[in-house]
């Protein structure tokens, strides 16, 4: 079966560095995330989807080993108000783990602080928990979100 798509997309938040300098022990030399829009059709034979919502994009340089890591939670969302978040959680046996969240409110970008979120791994027997809380704290404010795995 045929398959085509046009999508465009449109950066919504700016751009995040989310990890430099090898900071994260995955081996990333660079991590950036953005938040946007997208927007299109997608094709199937003669069937043809509308696309319209909101996206995430990420791109990494350097070797991805996640051998070493028992988990993570990969978060982010958009609100109707144009309020964006995102956050990157890594996590090793023994190890605190790694966090990039951040936020963006009326278009400018903050750095956060994860205090709290999902941790989902081969050692936990969670996975039929559908809903959970992510805590962010952004300039000594803290934020919760409440979220559903769907």
């Amino acid at each position: 079966m045929a398959c085509e798509w046009d999508i465009r997309w449109e950066a919504t938040s700016p751009m995040h560095e989310a990890a430099k300098n090898d900071t994260l022990s995955s081996g990333f030399a660079v991590r950036y995330e953005q938040a946007g829009q997208y927007w299109g059709t997608l094709c199937f034979g003669d069937e043809v989807i509308a696309l319209d919502g909101y996206g995430y994009r990420d791109h990494s340089v350097g070797p991805r080993d996640y051998s070493k890591f028992s988990g993570h939670a990969w978060t982010w969302g958009a609100f109707p108000s144009g309020k964006m978040f995102g956050s990157l959680s890594l996590f090793e046996p023994g190890k605190s783990g790694f966090a990039a969240p951040w936020v963006t409110i009326d278009g400018e970008l903050h750095e956060a602080e994860l205090v709290s979120g999902p941790h989902w791994d081969g050692t936990m027997d969670d996975y039929t928990e559908k809903t959970f809380d992510v805590v962010l704290r952004v300039n000594g404010v803290e934020h919760t979100i409440h979220g559903e795995h769907m």
